[in-house]
């Protein structure tokens, strides 16, 4: 009796040093397989067993697999892996209470199984046959079984643990990865397809879509699919509240659904179409500010397993930074299609800005305004009407009309029927989306169905109105009105410039006609006058007294004034009407400055003035109208003699040179010792009717049209007119003419 217990005693003290050993190992152990192999030992030392399983349940999809399988004594990896899910009831019951349990199987073989308990929770069981058949586990194997069940359980907890916390790490590494990559493209369709290429990443699934919400139907299109029906899935639109992604999008909360074939809400119309098959779904919204911008939805683990709801929380945390990323890439893509937008219209005011720049014409400014109207807009037709102060017609141009209408119909403002009239009489801009519904008044054509309509407002009243329509309802946003009316104020100016011109341009017309009209009328009566008298001093009309012949004198240098300020008038009428002309041919320049010399000699003599010339003898041909060329000259030379002192000298220079365009030119110059021009003076020099308040430039007479004229004449040959004065010392006047060419000496 004592050796029975002496050697139970050392069987004990046997097994405890081995489940020491068993349990320093354990701690020793970091390769999971390891583990594994070591438990196996272990319990083939205490069981002597033929068949051996290791089951664990999988952290994350809770599945009971076959983790270690070992059949007489060879290891069956086949088997293993967590696709390989444990359905025995008895290892699932043994599970649940916790206790070791023996059974034999139908050949006669005892087979044990063990829980791997922690504490009140089980990680998985040990199952393990017996060698020899008929021959159960003894009482003392079971004992010791559980005991190596225990401290594996604790071992592979520990193990499980810590991989649970290197893949959330992981998981949470990947995920801020993610976000960071999906954060740094700012276009959109690149970004959607990101956002579904890492969310597969994420969560290693078979395939995914994205789906974007209509604001306006709550309508789900697929915008982005990945896996094997994504040709036939992409662009379908679900309805509203249809399958689970459509409760998603309206409820806001994320579903997860391992058996789609049990769950209602399953759309199967999508399997229906495809040759896809779903078994699992994870669906998550894209809500930003509490509006739900879409739906991402992944399908199928690829290792089979179902989702779990770290699968969820995961993959609704990167919905949730998907969704600011893709609301931040709409608002800019939003912007860069508004700045895009608005930089083209900016473009376009500027390229019409040089059009309008280039015309004065009211009518060309409203071709012109209706044409880039009407491109800008994509309109069908365009048109613009503008009233005077009393409401009246005054101009209008339509482009793109095919009808028979005419504004002509509509002479006054106050007339205009409907939507024009409306605009007209509120100064509102007016936007018809289907002129046909509203009633609208057709502007150019009864195919119209959309209208912009903007009031041409200057100087806060209203002078017309512009019209933008198209053949398509719909056709313009309030955007498009916007942009329309910033660009009828733009051309306002332009348009009100056009009206000045031509009421200007109306007003030189009838100062210019009134002028012509005095000139004829007073340029009679003078021709009569100046002949009578010639005749008197001629004494052909008999003898006259001293005194008589100084009145007949006086007589016939006012009469002289006159004609000259009626031949000035006549000029400058011609000049603001453009009727100015010169008949350029070439001539030789000596010719003009010998007349013109000749013509101002008893001036410069009756003031002890010495006209000095500096001409060279091969002067060549010049392209000019020689009248007015010595009415250049003479009023430049005369203008020397008279306002420059007595016995002082003027200078007439010629020589050759290139102007700016690099053409042989004849400079001529006219430089006197007189009184010089003041700068304040220098400013005004060449406006009409000027003449300087110095008291000896008012001594002599004077129109104060010569410079103006002399000016205007010198610009019609192509030339250019300078001068350079000092007060006190004199003026130099220079101006330029254009060599003839050869071939333009050559006679037809």
């Amino acid at each position: 009796h004592a050796s029975a217990e002496v050697q139970e005693l050392e069987e004990r003290v046997q097994e405890l040093r081995m489940l020491g050993q068993f349990s320093e190992a354990l701690n020793f152990t970091v390769n999971f397989d390891a583990i594994l192999w070591l438990v196996y030992t272990n319990c083939q030392g205490v069981l002597d067993n033929c068949h051996f399983h290791i089951y664990l349940t999988d952290v994350e999809t809770q599945q009971l697999y076959t983790a270690f399988s070992i059949k007489e004594d060879q290891r069956i990896r086949e088997d293993e892996g967590i696709v390989h899910v444990v359905t025995d009831r008895r290892v699932l019951q043994v599970i649940e209470i916790g206790l070791v349990h023996q059974h034999q199987d139908q050949d006669g073989r005892y087979w044990i199984i063990a829980p791997l308990n922690v504490g009140a929770n089980s990680v998985g069981a040990l199952h393990a046959s017996h060698k020899e058949l008929d021959t159960p586990f003894t009482k003392a194997q079971e004992d010791i079984l559980l005991l190596l069940a225990t401290r594996t359980a604790t071992s592979i907890n520990d193990w499980q643990t810590n991989l649970q916390l290197q893949r959330r790490a992981q998981q949470l590494e990947s995920l801020n990865e993610v976000i960071r990559s999906i954060n740094s493209e700012t276009e959109l369709q690149p970004l959607l397809n990101l956002i579904l290429e890492k969310a597969i990443e994420l969560l290693n699934v078979e395939a995914g879509s994205f789906m974007l919400r209509d604001e306006d139907t709550g309508e789900l299109e697929f915008v982005v699919v990945h896996g094997p029906a994504s040709k036939d899935l992409l662009g379908t639109r679900l309805p509203a509240g249809k399958g689970v992604a459509g409760q998603v999008a309206q409820t806001g909360q994320p579903i997860l659904v391992n058996n789609v074939q049990n769950t209602r809400q399953w759309f199967s119309q999508v399997d229906e179409n495809t040759e896809f098959h779903t078994r699992s779904m994870l669906t998550v919204p894209l809500v930003h500010q509490r509006s739900v911008l879409g739906v991402l939805q992944v399908v199928n683990r690829r290792n089979g397993a179902p989702f779990v709801e770290m699968d969820k929380m995961l993959l609704t945390a990167f919905a949730g930074e998907a969704a600011v990323t893709l609301e931040n890439a709409r608002l800019l893509q939003q912007t860069d299609k508004e700045l895009q937008s608005r930089v083209r219209e900016l473009t376009l005011m500027q390229n019409l800005d040089r059009d309008l720049n280039s015309t004065l014409d009211l009518t060309a400014s409203l071709e012109l305004t209706a044409s880039w109207l009407r491109r800008l807009f994509d309109a069908t037709a365009t048109g613009l009407a503008i009233f005077d102060r009393e409401g009246n017609l005054l101009a209008n141009c339509q482009n793109g009309s095919n009808s028979k209408f005419e504004f002509n119909e509509y002479m006054k403002a106050a007339d205009f029927p409907v939507s024009i009239g409306q605009v007209l009489r509120s100064d509102e801009p007016l936007l018809i989306s289907d002129a046909a519904d509203g009633g609208g008044y057709r502007f150019n054509s009864s195919a119209i169905r959309s209208q912009m309509i903007i009031p041409i407002v200057h100087e806060q009243h209203t002078i017309g109105a512009a019209t933008i329509e198209s053949d398509r309802e719909n056709a313009y946003s309030k955007q498009d009105l916007d942009a329309a009316v910033r660009l009828v104020d733009h051309v306002t100016v332009a348009i009100a410039n056009s009206l000045l011109y031509a009421e200007v341009h109306s007003a030189n017309m009838a100062k210019s006609e009134f002028v012509s009209i005095v000139s004829h009328e007073l340029k009679t009566p003078l021709t009569a006058i100046r002949g009578y008298t010639d005749l008197m001093l001629a004494g052909l009309t008999g003898e006259i007294s001293l005194q008589q012949r100084e009145y007949m004198s006086t007589i016939v240098t006012n009469v002289s004034r006159m004609m000259d300020l009626i031949k000035d008038l006549t000029d400058i009428s011609r000049m603001d009407t453009g009727q100015l002309h010169v008949n350029l041919e070439p001539l030789p320049f000596a010719n003009v400055v010998s007349e013109t010399i000749t013509s101002v000699q008893s001036l410069a003599d009756s003031k002890q003035i010495s006209i000095h010339l500096d001409m060279p003898t091969n002067l060549p041909l010049v392209m000019g109208d020689h009248q007015r060329l010595v009415q250049v000259l003479t009023n430049l030379l005369s203008n020397a003699c008279k306002y420059s002192p007595p016995n002082t000298d003027v200078q007439v220079s010629i020589e050759r040179s290139f102007n700016e365009h690099n053409e042989p030119i004849v400079w001529c110059s006219v430089k006197d010792a007189g009184y010089g021009i003041s700068e304040e003076d220098q400013a005004k020099l060449f406006t009409k009717f000027f003449r300087s308040s110095d008291p000896n430039v008012r001594l002599a007479s004077g129109t104060g049209l010569g410079l103006f004229i002399t000016k205007g004449i010198i610009e019609l040959h192509g030339g250019e007119l300078t001068f350079k004065s000092e007060l006190g010392k004199g003026t130099t006047f220079s101006f330029s003419i254009i060599e003839a060419t050869r071939k333009e000496l050559v006679t037809p």
